[in-house]
């Protein structure tokens, strides 16, 4: 739905699965929940691969053709995928989520957070964290 002819041509995308009622996407490069996708096409079409952004969902019944036994449980899937990061290194991310309580996580970053501000904004605006 990230098309460059979407995003120029369609206001409005309309999704449906046989003959239920569509789904609208109002913004087709902003993209949806995942879970809500896999809901809504569920049964017919199942989750096959996932690699950030994009994710691949297959007619259930082409499913044991492809080699698989089961659809990708999407939750398992973010549990064992990379990162999708923007503006944090993996380590840093590893580091708050892995090696740090909550507190200096959070600690961290904040100052993290406020720094990036201060340097590339000229002011650290008001923003609240929260685990």
């Amino acid at each position: 739905l990230d098309s460059p002819q979407l995003q120029e041509a369609a206001k409005i995308v309309a999704i449906s699965v046989g003959g239920s009622s569509p789904m609208e996407v109002n913004m087709p490069a902003a993209g949806v929940s995942l879970s809500y996708l896999v809901q809504r096409f569920a049964p017919d079409y199942v989750l096959l691969e996932l690699g950030s952004p994009d994710a691949v969902l297959v007619r259930a019944d082409l499913l044991p053709r492809l080699g698989r036994d089961a659809p990708l449980d999407e939750f398992q899937a973010f549990a064992h995928s990379w990162l999708d990061l923007h503006g944090f290194s993996r380590g840093q991310v590893r580091r708050w989520l892995y090696e740090l309580d909550e507190v200096e996580a959070l600690g961290e970053v904040y100052r993290h957070l406020a720094g990036w501000m201060a340097a590339h904004l000229g002011q650290v605006r008001p923003f609240v964290l929260s685990f």
